[in-house]
């Protein structure tokens, strides 16, 4: 169980680095619509992956504080803020559009099918755009609706 001053230290953390985001460091599509990942199981199967200290931090980390000061800070720019689903978004790729869990190695992005070359986050962020543009949740409903 973490300590209220830790808590506290955590949250006045989020707020400086979310003052200082000013709302750009994730995707904005179309000026007035935000993208970002639904962290809600991001630390599912994780269990004796990581050291202990770093589980020791992931279990501090206040997943829906820091969802709520991102919706506030959207909604006094006026940017309406869109959570999408993050499954396999960094293995499927955003120029042909195909997906191949070849493609990801570590922080390097290649398409097998069509020797597309970025980094693998760049390349996830692309496909959340991708998503946020075509009005669904996850690539299973986006590749479901394409055939």
């Amino acid at each position: 169980m973490a300590s209220k001053r830790n808590k506290n230290l955590i949250k006045r953390t989020a707020r400086v680095y979310l003052n200082d985001l000013n709302v750009g460091k994730f995707l904005i599509v179309r000026e007035f619509l935000g993208q970002c990942e639904d962290l809600k199981k991001v630390k599912q199967g994780k269990r004796g992956t990581f050291s202990r200290l770093f589980n020791r931090r992931l279990s501090h980390w206040l997943y829906r504080t820091l969802v709520q000061l991102l919706e506030r800070k959207c909604e006094e720019e006026g940017i309406q803020l869109v959570v999408k689903d993050p499954f396999k978004t960094s293995q499927f790729c955003s120029s042909c559009n195909r997906w191949d869990r070849r493609n990801r190695k570590g922080d390097r992005f290649r398409c097998v099918h069509c020797g597309y070359l970025a980094h693998a986050d760049h390349n996830a962020a692309h496909n959340l755009e991708l998503l946020g543009v075509a009005g669904v949740y996850g690539l299973r409903s986006y590749l479901s609706s394409k055939s």
